[in-house]
């Protein structure tokens, strides 16, 4: 709570303080909460590092603490997500067992929760009626409430699945092998190969192919792309799909 108050008094913006300014706010600090605070162990653990009569404040900490203005005000709803998460290592919950944990944490802390800010902080992921399995039970031909209707699902978001399918333009991506290049090439989702479609193991394997064989003069023939998309009996599959 100290460090978190000193990087609010520092301002973000900022990452130094006068020496003076941290001595005002820490006897300050102690006199107001009737504690003593050991700078020491910010100092040894490079928190804070004390230069020429200045405190400064790394730029990692701070961005660290960036959103304690932002949630200073829900000091015990943080302090319940991490009664569940840390002493009971809950990491899946239903709606009406979270009820009756927050309606515990009040009466056991003596304290009102703020039900609302808990319920829409991004802290909780909630998959309401299951509506995401119950997409999938439909696509599988299964019964949902025979198989899953007692289940829990929780959405996973995979951050960074989605970054190749972005979109671009052409040059915003690099050629397997630049032009030119004598010892350089790139490979992975992330080259351009015209005409291939990406997030799939034919295409790290091809933007491969493309490197070694150009440097290390290769004859030998890159498997063609087949345009799967113009063919006339793949297009009359999809058309008697879309009708089914």
């Amino acid at each position: 709570m100290f460090f978190a108050n000193i990087l609010l008094v520092s301002n973000y913006s900022q990452s130094v303080i006068s020496e003076r300014e941290f001595l005002i706010f820490t006897k300050n600090y102690e006199k107001q909460n009737n504690t003593n605070v050991n700078t020491k162990i910010l100092f040894s653990k490079f928190w804070l590092r004390k230069v020429l009569g200045k405190v400064y404040l790394p730029s990692l900490i701070r961005s660290t603490a960036l959103d304690y203005n932002k949630y200073s005000s829900n000091y015990n709803e943080l302090l319940f997500i991490r009664h569940l998460t840390n002493t009971l290592k809950i990491e899946s919950i239903s709606s009406n067992d979270l009820t009756n944990h927050i309606n515990n944490y009040d009466t056991n802390e003596n304290v009102i929760l703020n039900r609302k800010w808990l319920n829409e902080s991004y802290f909780f992921k909630r998959s309401d009626n299951n509506e995401i399995l119950k997409e999938l039970c439909g696509h599988l031909k299964f019964d949902y409430d025979t198989v899953f209707a007692n289940a829990i699902c929780i959405p996973c978001r995979m951050l960074y699945i989605t970054s190749m399918f972005m979109p671009r333009k052409k040059g915003d991506r690099p050629l397997s092998v630049p032009k030119n290049s004598k010892n350089l090439a790139f490979v992975s989702q992330f080259v351009e190969i015209p005409g291939d479609v990406v997030f799939t193991v034919e295409y790290s394997i091809r933007a491969a192919q493309m490197a070694f064989y150009e440097f290390l003069d290769i004859d030998l023939e890159i498997p063609p792309i087949i345009p799967y998309d113009k063919n006339f009996k793949v297009k009359m599959k999809t058309i008697i799909k879309s009708f089914n």
